[in-house]
């Protein structure tokens, strides 16, 4: 009878913790797993654009990233993070339109995206003559409210270092 009760006692815990709110505040349940939501309900702010891949370019992609920056240099530590989709289907001379989320900004920012190739800076900065980047520096206004910002159509380019 001991053993009975000593075990209830130390499963008790254990099952305690799978009541409806396992999750907490700030996570949901997906899967049976708790997750933090992505902010791209139907509701959220998104940024849509239309990436036009140059034909006749030999990419083999293997990271797309879409990143916000608090200068048009795009220098130092993004200020926050949009899509970022491994294995992106790239196919030269058509046009990629992606949907991102605002990485939870508010206010002015510049938006960068990446094509990170094999061989390339895979995610820690694009490298020379491998990785492609939209062809401009692309300033957003971010946050509630804002609805779907529509950037229009940006073209890849070879990214070339700046000196």
């Amino acid at each position: 009878m001991a053993y009975v009760l000593l075990t209830f006692l130390l499963c008790a815990p254990l099952v305690s913790c799978v009541s409806d709110d396992v999750c907490g505040k700030e996570m949901e349940e997906v899967n049976g797993l708790c997750a933090v939501p992505k902010d791209t309900e139907p509701t959220a702010p998104l940024v849509t654009v239309q990436l036009r891949i140059p034909e006749n370019s030999a990419i083999s992609p293997s990271l797309l990233s879409v990143t916000f920056f608090n200068n048009a240099t795009m220098s130092g530590m993004p200020s926050g993070f949009g899509e970022q989709i491994s294995n992106p289907n790239i196919v030269p001379g058509q046009v990629l339109t992606i949907s991102s989320s605002q990485g939870n900004l508010e206010g002015d920012y510049y938006m960068s995206i990446v094509l990170y190739c094999e061989g390339g800076g895979n995610g820690r900065g694009p490298v020379p003559g491998v990785d492609w980047v939209g062809s401009e520096i692309v300033p957003v206004t971010l946050g509630p409210g804002t609805g779907t910002v529509d950037i229009g159509e940006l073209v890849l380019i070879p990214y070339q270092s700046v000196k």
